[in-house]
């Protein structure tokens, strides 16, 4: 049986998933254990019949297991919830393995700087015979560097800010919806009170007519 783990993000954020798994074997080596990451819906957005996400894009992958850690990468196609099972065919309630898994969303500015780094890198060895070339080039670089992950952190901040507004709608549906209920409950319990006062009442003036009292 699967184990899983759930998250949750908006559209095109890569989680990074990094396992370990002590317990590798020979057995293992021919019946690959493997992590499967899928999408699923959000649990309050599916409720709002106008939102355009509604129905999530199924987007599956499989990563085999090969060795005793690893990693993975899985990028979001939707506003969506991620789950993610590790399955180990060989492990069973009488010989379970053990299994660590890490999940982390990827900083694309340290993605960047990195990038940066190694176009750095390059040029140094292309610029040794240029050197007043070379310092502009690098300079050039990394602004380019620091331009691409400013960009990349604004479309992430607006991304995540249109998800939580969407929540927050969905969630304010909800609150004048129980508003509604809690309105008419009240009048439905006068009335019924009414009802069973005048009955009562009706009841005892018979009573009394009847005995003569």
């Amino acid at each position: 049986v699967p184990k899983c783990v759930t998250v949750e993000g908006p559209r095109e954020t890569t989680f990074g998933v990094s396992y370990k798994f002590p317990d590798f074997g020979e057995n293992d080596e021919r019946m690959k254990p493997s992590i499967i990451v899928s999408q699923q819906t959000p649990p309050i957005t599916v409720q709002r019949k106008n939102y355009a996400a509604n129905t999530v894009r199924p987007y599956t992958a499989k990563h085999d297991i090969t060795g005793t850690e690893g990693a993975m990468r899985y990028t979001t196609r939707d506003d969506c919830r991620v789950r993610i099972c590790a399955r180990a065919v060989t492990a069973s309630p009488r010989a379970p393995k053990r299994m660590y898994l890490y999940v982390d969303l990827i900083d694309d500015e340290k993605e960047a700087q990195k990038d940066a780094e190694k176009k750095r890198a390059s040029q140094d060895e292309i610029t040794k015979q240029k050197k007043e070339n070379s310092a502009i080039q690098r300079n050039l670089n990394s602004v380019e560097g620091q331009m691409r992950s400013m960009i990349q952190k604004a479309d992430s901040i607006l991304k995540t800010a249109d998800y939580a507004k969407e929540q927050e709608m969905a969630f304010h549906d909800q609150t004048v919806a129980l508003t509604r209920s809690s309105i008419w409950w009240p009048v439905v319990q006068l009335i019924v009170l009414l009802v069973m006062g005048f009955t009562q009442a009706n009841h005892i003036v018979k009573f009394f007519k009847r005995h003569h009292i």
